[in-house]
């Protein structure tokens, strides 16, 4: 994880990737403690693995459905380059398939968006913030 983090520094990735990263990154610590271990060996990555990754990230974590399903696809891509790389000699996520909901997008009604035009900010960075934000 350490990687996500000089990579966005040198700007080859964005800070909120390298940001979801360490927290995929943390998930996966949690979810081996709660499985009891310290570390998992990419060998004992199956199917059924997967399957209690999902229930913990929904359960556990109290993640939505789309949410768990960024969480799972970063875990793939993971799982993935060890496969292409011959680390792994099976992909268990060959037959996994990742469930997404349709979400609605809210937008800000009129009312709302005078409301953050007339908030008053002392700091200067969040004004401008703000600013960009009601411009774009």
């Amino acid at each position: 994880m350490k990687d996500a983090g000089r990579l966005a520094h040198a700007g080859q990735i964005s800070m909120s990737h390298s940001n979801r990263h360490k927290l995929v990154y943390r998930r996966l610590e949690e979810f081996c403690k709660k499985m009891g271990r310290q570390d998992m060996a990419l060998e004992q990555f199956d199917r059924q693995m997967i399957h209690e990754l999902e229930l913990f990230f929904r359960t556990d974590c109290r993640l939505s459905v789309n949410t768990t399903a960024k969480m799972m696809s970063m875990v793939r891509k993971g799982i993935l380059w060890a496969y292409r790389c011959g680390i792994i000699l099976t992909n268990p996520f060959s037959t996994y398939r990742i469930k997404k909901e349709e979400s609605q997008k809210q937008y800000l009604n009129r009312q709302e968006i005078i409301r953050i035009m007339g908030k008053r900010l002392d700091i200067p960075r969040l004004a401008s913030i703000r600013d960009i934000f009601i411009f774009s």
